[in-house]
Order: structure tokens, then C-alpha cells, then sequence
């Protein structure tokens, strides 16, 4: 059983898992940045919220970073500090 247990922690991931220090709570939400094509759903349920959220063309990398990167600082979840 060990071993097995070894094994697992070894394994590789395909993915990334963050671990916060504290809940987000909705009010702090200050921008959410949605593709085009995102369900009609959502919108309404951010909006429901008072929760602004702005748009990207759908597969569009760059509109998406060029959207991210016109946000004021305060938006990020960390900032790099010199």
C-alpha cells in the first residue's frame, strides 16, 4: 500500500491547483473578463450580481491580454512588488 501511495504522489498533473488563504466573496469581484461566445447565463447572473464583467473576442488571445492589461492594478489577485 505504500508503495502505491508513493506512486500517486509522484504522478505528474496536467493541471494547476491554487490554494487561497481566504474566500473571495462576491462584492470583491471587481472585473470578470468573458469570451464572446460565453452563455447568455453567465451574463445575466453577473449582472443579477452587480458584478461588471467585460468582453474578449472568443479565441482571441490577444484581445483577451489586451483587456486584462487595460485594468486598473487593483483588479489582479497579485501584483509584483519590487
Amino acid at each position: 500500500m505504500w508503495e502505491l501511495v508513493k506512486d500517486i504522489q509522484q504522478m505528474p498533473t496536467g493541471y494547476f491547483e491554487a490554494k487561497p488563504r481566504r474566500i473571495v466573496n462576491l462584492d470583491e469581484i471587481k472585473n470578470v473578463i468573458l469570451p464572446t461566445d460565453a452563455s447568455q447565463e453567465i451574463k445575466a447572473q453577473l449582472s443579477e450580481k452587480n458584478i461588471p464583467y467585460t468582453e474578449y473576442e472568443a479565441g482571441n488571445e490577444e484581445d483577451r491580454l489586451s483587456k486584462l492589461n487595460s485594468m486598473d492594478d487593483t483588479v489582479f489577485f497579485s501584483l509584483d512588488v519590487d
